[in-house]
Order: C-alpha cells, then sequence, then structure tokens
C-alpha cells in the first residue's frame, strides 16, 4: 500500500534520517493493478521527500507495464533484462548446487547442463531439489519443468523477464 510505505517512511526518517534505503517492488506489473499506477508514480516521483532512498522493481511482464511508468529519469534509472543462463552458466550453477556432498549418481552435470536448456535458474534449483531431496525420477521432474516453462513462455512470449540486457544499458 504506498500510503502505508509513505507513513512507514516518515517514521524511519524521524528515526533516522540519514539513512539509505533500499525499496523492492518485486512484481511491479502486480502492484500497478493492486495499487494503481498513479499512487506508484506519486511514491517514485516523490510527493514525500524521498532523498537517500533507492528504488529496485521486479517484473516478469514488462510489455504490461506503461512506458512513462519505467522510461522517465528518476523513477528507474536502469533497466536490465535478466535472461535465462548460458550453458556454460548452467554448468557452474548446478555444480554450485551439487556441492561436495551430492551423490554423483543422482546429477550428471553435463546430462542436466544440456537437458536444462531454456530454464529458468528458478527452474533449475526446483530440478535439483525435485531429484535430489524429494526423490522424484529426474525424467518425471524435468518433464513438470519445462511444462511449467511452456506455460510461462504462452503468456509472456520468449520466458525471459527485463527489458534490456546490461550490456544494452
Amino acid at each position: 500500500d504506498p500510503d502505508l510505505f509513505r507513513k512507514g517512511v516518515r517514521l524511519f526518517r524521524e528515526i533516522q534520517p540519514d539513512t539509505p534505503i533500499v525499496v523492492l517492488m518485486e512484481d511491479l506489473d502486480e502492484l500497478v493493478t493492486e495499487h494503481s499506477e498513479s499512487r506508484i508514480t506519486n511514491v517514485l516521483d516523490g510527493v514525500d521527500k524521498v532523498d537517500s532512498i533507492v528504488f529496485l522493481a521486479t517484473t516478469n511482464y514488462p510489455d504490461v507495464l506503461e512506458a512513462r511508468l519505467i522510461n522517465r529519469p528518476s523513477r528507474f534509472d536502469r533497466v536490465f533484462k535478466v535472461g535465462l543462463l548460458s550453458g556454460k552458466d548452467r554448468r557452474l550453477y548446478i555444480e554450485h548446487l551439487m556441492g561436495d556432498e551430492i551423490n554423483g549418481e543422482l546429477v550428471d552435470p553435463a546430462k542436466w547442463t544440456e537437458d536444462t536448456k531454456g530454464l529458468s535458474i528458478a527452474h533449475i534449483k526446483e530440478l535439483f531439489i525435485s531429484v535430489t531431496m524429494l526423490d522424484v525420477p529426474y525424467d518425471e521432474a524435468l518433464s513438470r519443468l519445462k511444462g511449467m516453462r511452456d506455460e510461462i513462455d504462452g503468456r509472456d512470449g520468449d520466458g525471459q523477464a527485463g527489458f534490456v540486457s546490461p550490456d544494452e544499458s
């Protein structure tokens, strides 16, 4: 609730007037739907004084956000697309998940790297948990997660979130 947020900032500023604040707006598209774009922009634009506040926002559906919300200086100065991992990065992430204690028979990093192409970090983590902790057969868990991915792709087109790559900004 934007009004509750403003009240909280005022109270915090009475106690800690100079402490920097980082605000994370998770699923910005949902916040705009629930609280109206004008109420969100009033917070971002500083109806109240918002010195030393950095706003970070996430969305899986940037296409539903109006340009005036996301493409105006001092609202969101940098916009990043968080895409899917490369094969090399998937392999590193899978090896990180394995650690030193996981039985190598459950996880074949080379196979998993190939099989997880097109899956998000969250999907890969869920695959790991399903197979190593919940004893779900690998092929069954992989099939279920690819089905989930396909549902997401049907909604947002490419299965990737965000706007532009960091190297494009």
